[in-house]
């Protein structure tokens, strides 16, 4: 049934986009899903076979072997995947991440040679950044590069290792890795290379799964990577990592927990309508009070659902400026605290047999929604920043969305 938020911003071909990823999510993906839970081992098939479609081209300009559909396309894959199998929706959103830093800071010759492989689904981008001692603050970064002639060393073990690293072990191609100039201090010392997982001196830790969705650490043992695998100068990779978080990460987390509000929802709507209080009683969508909760909980999923297309829209029209990078992170916020009063009331509803499989597995990720790429008071402080007029710049200022044909400056 079409909505508003369909009208306003989903054209034809996004539409049919999504139609498409949510039949292969249901026959793909779903035949799988009971062997996900609980998944110790990272799942390397379905990614392979999502890629394949060619939805990691959403994002990609038509020059480079995408479709150019942009993020409201994008927006609308998420969803659809995540209402099915929430693990596949944090892999994917993963990759798409992935993208960002070629797209928007790759030389002409990285993306060339890159964002077309990833367009077939030949190659699949993570980015790390995320270390032990250097979450939030990726001044602290202790990962290092030493230039040597035309050549880069990089070194990162231990406390330095990079961690959380989003598709880690799903067969990931290319990491986009941030680190430091050795001898440097503080963020003006932070670059960004472009490493290919099988290049020698680099180590994948133990797995680190949630129902086959990896997320683990990744170390570097005297790896040495060409000059030319610098993306952009020395001194910019806390503008890569900023960028790629707020342009990609922020809309990609709200998609994936849009789609788990639909499935939450959806679910308690078919509990209630199709268990009666007892054989002679009313169902328990005759009870006030559940329709209380049930009308909140759609109040609360289109809500949410029209600030993330609204923002990917922006993002989409060319639309720049500090209101943009706020409706970004607010898409994500949104998408957590709304979901977990979704949540809420979703047990309330189903009482004890939220705890016995009425509630879809779907509603333990709405738990998870607070970590990845920043907590909600991150979100929080970057909102009272451009509350009192004190953002330190507009990222989607400096990086537009890409137009056809691409420059090449």
């Amino acid at each position: 049934m079409s909505d508003l938020v369909e009208q306003l911003y989903l054209t034809e071909l996004d539409q049919e986009i999504r139609e498409q990823a949510h039949q292969f999510a249901h026959d793909e993906i779903a035949p799988w899903g009971a062997s996900l839970v609980g998944s110790n081992e990272p799942d390397l098939d379905l990614v392979r076979r999502f890629s394949k479609q060619g939805w990691f081209g959403l994002t990609i300009p038509q020059h480079y072997g995408g479709t150019g559909a942009g993020q409201v396309a994008k927006t609308a894959t998420l969803e659809a995947v995540s209402q099915v199998a929430p693990s596949m929706g944090y892999l994917f959103q993963a990759y798409y991440l992935g993208i960002a830093k070629i797209l928007h800071c790759g030389s002409a010759e990285q993306r060339q040679r890159w964002l077309p492989a990833i367009a077939r689904g030949d190659c699949l981008p993570t980015i790390a950044v995320t270390e032990p001692g250097a979450g939030g603050n990726i001044g602290h970064i202790q990962a290092t590069a030493e230039r040597r002639g035309d050549r880069y060393v990089l070194n990162g073990s231990g406390l330095a290792c990079k961690t959380f690293v989003g598709g880690s072990h799903n067969g990931a191609d290319l990491h986009g890795v941030i680190v430091r100039i050795a001898g440097t201090s503080g963020t003006s010392g932070l670059c960004a290379f472009l490493v290919e997982a099988t290049r020698p001196g680099v180590v994948l830790g133990e797995p680190r799964l949630l129902d086959g969705f990896s997320f683990g650490d990744l170390s570097f043992h005297d790896c040495e990577v060409g000059a030319d695998s610098l993306v952009g100068a020395e001194g910019d990779g806390l503008a890569i990592a900023q960028s790629s978080s707020t342009l990609y990460g922020r809309l990609n987390l709200a998609a994936v927990g849009l789609g788990i509000m639909r499935r939450v929802l959806e679910d308690t709507v078919t509990f209630t309508t199709q268990r009666p209080l007892h054989p002679q009683a009313r169902r328990l969508d005759g009870l006030q009070v559940n329709q209380q909760r049930l009308g909140a909980m759609q109040a609360l999923y289109m809500s949410t659902r029209a600030d993330v297309y609204a923002a990917a829209a922006g993002r989409d029209r060319g639309l720049d400026g500090v209101a943009l990078d706020a409706a970004l992170n607010n898409a994500k916020l949104q998408s957590y605290v709304r979901g977990q009063d979704l949540l809420a009331l979703a047990r309330e509803t189903c009482s004890a047999y939220g705890l016995t499989g009425s509630l879809p597995r779907n509603a333990v990720y709405l738990d998870h929604l607070v970590s990845p790429a920043g907590t909600a008071d991150v979100q929080r402080y970057r909102l009272f920043q451009h509350a009192v007029g004190a953002e330190p710049g507009s990222w989607s200022a400096r990086f537009p969305a890409p137009v056809e044909p691409p420059s090449e400056g």
